[in-house]
């Protein structure tokens, strides 16, 4: 046979043989595999947050490879591409983890506004450049710094506006302007304004205000605050011109005067603008009147704008004027004097006095007198003395400082000396009063003496006297067997004859209640007496007070006041604060009768009945007493038996006021029982510690709490078994605190019962206990017992979690993983990875083996839980997938003549595995 025929049949063959094992006639071209082709952003972007710190989220990146599976291992760099200086990534550069990403922490730059950063791959194989952008807005970190960027150091005239506005800016550690910011301006006192209290800063990070200076010339200044920020307060220095001349203004102090002809001084006037600032350099011309002289005639303004001359008065006594004018402005002020005479030479009575008076005796005379004193031309005369002496009558004279039957006083500006008071003498009658002065020589002026008469009268009513005192001795709330009596007299004593004044009664110092008609009217006489009044309170000395409006009072001797009829119930020795549940009070309550002003009354055989008022529970003992001499009830044997808690008692008597104990708390006795004080959790996981642990309570007979420590408890469960410390000892409270117990066993309802010697039990409500935590796999369906290589095992296998106990745990998303652990070689095709469903179950639908036939186990793992183990599979061939030449034709064939050995074909699977089909 030729090698063209060989040819002819033998590469067909070869064809068959690759075409069956690639699957038929198509060309297969494979891609890339395991390079990256992808880079995709998982989070971190279109944040915000502060220049110069971390955002909150990680920027987190993962690439794929062609077929959109993770590439692990992968180095990617993160770049910032934009946001300024202080940008960070930490790290700048690391590798994918097992799903294929890679992270970072983004600081951001110090620039406000939009930042960005890029995640590339660093990979020579990747197609092209692989990158993804990250885009954040950064805004202003915290204030740093409040600086002045306009407006300082400027002058103006006072009460002018500065040209430049006040202007400050505020910014963060990187300079970045904060917006935002309250801005609070303020201006010294008496130093003008700002256009706004408070501004608020723009997105430059800047604000600004109008500042206009105040009045007063000189440095001024305004200060801007931004609060907590360094730099604050910011302050403006500004300097204020005063302006053109508005007045001419007086400044001596002594303007008008009165002085005696001829008499110099020195006068002062004030050149100022419009603010009350002074006007240097201008002149002043002075021109007196009335024959006067000005020394200087002119005068300059000094720095603070004022001029002085001396003006001496002219020689004619009465009204003279120096005119003040300054020079350009024509600006005038005029200082204005009395000249008056020099020597006095007369007295006479002054105009509207009365030579006579008539008023009440003690009471001063309305007008007061008044004197003139006068010179040889009739003008008045200042500084006179003039004594005002009292000549008949015992009264007195005062001149504002002084009272007594002689004073001093001086003539004023028009002559006159006026006395302050003449007040009558406390006698009813004839009064007399003359006024003297003398000259310069001591001689008598003329007209003095000059005299004044009045005549005395009775005065009104000043005060209450008692006329008739009342009882010395009293019973509480008793009618007084003597009633008082009193009479109005004057301040002097005289008897008052003044009708339908009242006057009240009352009780001097307090202590007791006055009862009865308190009030009585005088008559024409001026006397009143009182009827009905009592006294109630406690025993002891007291007074009344007898009043009337505007007078004085007069208080009474002393009533000593004894106990009245008895009219309540009061506890002298009240119950024991705290007692026993069925135990008699170790104190027991002694109730007293009294008065109704709470004085103690002596009345022997008076019954007091005892009885709960409040809390509840049941009273016994001897619930009836008697008073005894004293008036004093003692109770015995007085028992409460009920609830723990605050109880009171009430006393009472036939007809008299009831009384209430204070408090009795009442505690637990003796221990009858357990009470479930805190239940265990309804429901609990097997193996785990229950989130409510029990607290049981020692309780007596009447259901009260009982604190006895040293109690043995025992819990004990209705069927699981029961973990942690079963047996405890109650605390001083009574109270057995378990900690760690737990239920282990199957899911279902259990209870749990708590005992103790000679004590009734407690149940414990339904406990429903679940599955605790996985712990172990266990396979619920096994593979096939016969298998093909290369064909999905069927059934699928089918795996449970479990607790300790046996539990089905419901957890999702756990990973198990398939592998063979016994065989004698191939591969584990299909999902070997599957996460558990929501009832803690995994199946592996499309597991096949593919290698040698033989006996293979599969054993499932999943992390921190006890593996599981397939029951044997027994492995055969699978479907034919190739030809396999067991036997080649000759290597060198002759033309035309038969293979000395015909090859020979085998049908293997694709695991290589002989097909007997």
């Amino acid at each position: 046979m030729t090698v063209s025929r060989i040819r002819r049949w033998f590469l067909p063959l070869l064809v068959l043989v690759a075409t069956v094992r690639c699957g038929g006639g198509d060309g297969l071209t494979l891609p890339p595999d395991g390079l990256p082709a992808s880079i995709v952003q998982v989070a971190g972007d279109a944040q915000s947050g502060v220049v110069g710190h971390p955002l909150t989220d990680t920027l987190i990146v993962q690439v794929f490879d062609s077929k959109q599976r993770p590439v692990v291992g992968q180095k990617v760099a993160f770049v910032a591409v934009a946001g300024g200086t202080g940008a960070v990534l930490i790290p700048d550069t690391t590798l994918t983890n097992a799903i294929g990403q890679a992270r970072s922490i983004w600081v951001l730059g110090s620039l406000v506004g939009a930042q960005r950063v890029e995640a590339r791959v660093v990979a020579s194989g990747a197609p092209g450049t692989l990158k993804t952008a990250f885009t954040a807005a950064a805004s202003a970190d915290l204030p740093d710094t409040v600086f002045a960027l306009a407006g300082d150091n400027q002058s103006g005239t006072v009460g002018g506006v500065l040209p430049t506005p006040l202007t400050v800016v505020v910014t963060d550690r990187f300079g970045n302007p904060i917006a935002g910011l309250t801005v609070s301006w303020s201006v010294p006192a008496g130093q003008g304004s700002v256009s706004a209290a408070t501004t608020v800063t723009s997105a430059a990070g800047q604000a600004s205000v109008t500042r206009t200076l105040g009045a007063g010339s000189g440095a001024q200044t305004a200060s801007a605050d931004v609060s907590g920020v360094p730099g604050s307060p910011v302050v403006f220095r500004q300097t204020a011109t005063a302006g053109g001349a508005a007045s001419l203004v007086i400044a001596s102090a002594n303007n008008p005067r009165t002085a005696p002809v001829g008499f110099q001084d020195s006068m002062v006037v004030r050149l100022i603008d419009v603010n009350g600032n002074g006007i240097p350099n201008a002149s002043i011309a002075w021109a007196p009147s009335s024959g006067g002289l000005a020394v200087p005639a002119t005068s300059q303004t000094d720095a603070s704008g004022y001029a002085f001359t001396f003006w001496s008065l002219g020689p004619t006594a009465g009204a003279q004027s120096l005119t003040a004018t300054a020079t350009p402005s024509g600006f005038q002020v005029i200082f204005a004097a009395t000249a008056t005479a020099s020597q006095p030479t007369m007295l006479a009575r002054a105009a509207g006095n009365p030579v006579s008076y008539t008023v009440p005796v003690g009471q001063p005379v309305s007008p007061a007198p008044s004197v003139k004193v006068t010179d040889q031309n009739s003008n008045p005369v200042q500084g006179v003395n003039v004594d005002f002496v009292v000549t008949g009558g015992n009264g007195l004279v005062s001149n504002g400082a002084i009272t007594n039957d002689t004073v001093t006083i001086l003539t004023d500006a028009s002559g006159i000396a006026t006395l302050t008071s003449w007040s009558l003498g406390t006698i009813a009658g004839a009064n007399s009063l003359e006024a003297r002065a003398v000259d310069a020589a001591s001689a008598p002026l003329g007209g003095s003496p000059v005299g004044w008469t009045a005549t005395g009268q009775a005065g009104s009513a000043s005060q209450v006297v008692i006329t008739g005192q009342p009882s010395a001795t009293a019973l509480s709330g008793v009618v007084l067997g003597a009633q008082p009596s009193v009479q109005l007299q004057d301040q002097f004593g005289n008897a008052a004859a003044q009708a339908g004044v009242t006057v009240t009664a009352s009780v001097a110092g307090g202590g007791a209640t006055l009862r009865g008609t308190l009030t009585a009217s005088t008559n024409s006489s001026g006397a009143a007496t009182f009827s009905g009044l009592s006294l109630a309170g406690p025993s002891g000395s007291y007074a009344l007070t007898l009043s009337a409006s505007g007078l004085t009072s007069a208080t009474t001797q002393s009533i000593a006041l004894s106990a009245g009829p008895a009219a309540l119930l009061a506890i002298t020795t009240q119950p024991s604060a705290s007692a026993t549940s069925g135990v008699s009070f170790p104190q027991q309550p002694v109730v007293q009768l009294r008065d109704s002003a709470g004085n103690n009354v002596a009345q022997s055989g008076v019954p007091v009945t005892a009885a709960l008022a409040s809390g509840g529970g049941t009273l016994t003992g001897t619930l009836t007493a008697t008073t005894n001499s004293a008036g004093a009830a003692s109770f015995t044997g007085l028992t409460i038996t009920g609830a723990s808690g605050a109880r009171t008692l009430s006393f009472t008597a036939s007809g008299l006021a009831s009384a209430i104990s204070s408090a009795v708390t009442l505690g637990a006795g003796t221990p009858t029982a357990l009470a479930l004080t805190t239940q265990p959790s309804a429901t609990t996981l097997s193996g785990s510690l229950l989130a409510q642990q029990p607290v049981v309570q020692l309780k007596d007979a009447s259901g009260n709490d009982v604190a006895q420590a040293g109690v043995q408890i025992t819990a004990t469960p209705s069927g699981a078994t029961l973990g942690g410390t079963s047996v405890i000892v109650t605390n001083a409270s009574g109270a057995a605190v378990y900690t760690d117990l737990s239920l282990n066993g199957p899911a279902g309802s259990y209870t749990l019962s708590f005992a103790a010697s000679g004590l009734s039990g407690i149940t414990s409500t339904a406990i429903q206990l679940q599955a605790g935590t996985a712990t172990k796999i266990v396979v619920v369906t096994q593979p096939p017992v016969t298998a093909q290589s290369g064909v999905v095992l069927a059934p699928a296998v089918v795996l449970q979690l479990q607790d300790p106990t046996g539990n089905n745990v419901a957890q999702q998303n756990v990973a198990l993983t398939a592998t063979i652990s016994s065989g004698p070689g191939g591969s584990l095709g299909g999902t070997v990875t599957v996460q558990t469903a929501a009832n803690g179950s995994a199946t592996f639908s499309n597991l096949s083996i593919s290698g040698p036939v033989g006996s293979y186990i599969l054993t499932f793992t999943g992390t921190s839980l006890t593996s599981a183990v397939t029951t044997g599979i027994t492995l055969n061939a699978g479907p034919a997938a190739a030809l396999a030449l067991t036997t080649a034709p000759d290597a060198a064939p002759q033309n035309g003549v038969a293979f000395v050995t015909q090859p020979a074909v085998q049908l293997v699977d694709g695991a290589g595995n002989t097909v007997g089909s």
